[in-house]
């Protein structure tokens, strides 16, 4: 037979389940990629659509890595290809430091002008991360981040940028 005892420390095993400390931070998206001219693109876009989210640019890696540590953002934009530290790379350095930092994993949309590899079809998670095709115009760009941050904010942020919708 089972004490009351027992069953609370049952319980309590159970319920002790990694949660992180440290939250994002819901006004910042890191733009990471190569080509300067499409950080500075999308960076405008998402300024421009939502005035009251900050946009940190990265050019490689190394850069976004050490971006991210600094600002914690609630969104990444991801270039997969990306030269010497490759864009699946920095998503796993980026798990790597929420993990042992006990931080809240930012929401990835991945960025690419190429075909998908199994490998990244992989690392897209259902409601969690996005994959994005270059090239990607306004509504693109603007459309997905807004997906992104309602889910991480649980509401919709305030858009200023409205697209017109075709008759059917």
């Amino acid at each position: 037979m089972i004490s009351g005892l027992d069953k609370l420390r049952k319980l309590a095993v159970k319920q002790v389940v990694p949660t992180a400390s440290r939250q994002c931070d819901t006004r910042r998206v890191l733009v990471v990629d190569d080509e300067p001219e499409i950080v500075r693109v999308f960076g405008l876009m998402i300024r421009t659509a939502f005035p009251s989210v900050d946009v940190d640019r990265a050019y490689d890696g190394t850069q976004a890595l050490a971006t991210f540590q600094q600002h914690h953002h609630a969104v990444v934009i991801l270039d997969i290809n990306l030269g010497a530290v490759n864009g699946e790379n920095v998503y796993r350095q980026i798990r790597g430091w929420c993990d042992a930092h006990e931080w809240e994993m930012p929401r990835i949309i991945f960025c690419t002008g190429y075909t998908p590899s199994p490998v990244l079809k992989r690392l897209v998670e259902p409601g969690v991360n996005r994959l994005m095709l270059k090239p990607a115009g306004t509504e693109v760009v603007v459309g997905t981040v807004q997906e992104v941050l309602t889910a991480v904010l649980g509401t919709p942020p305030e858009c200023q940028i409205s697209f017109a919708t075709a008759a059917a």
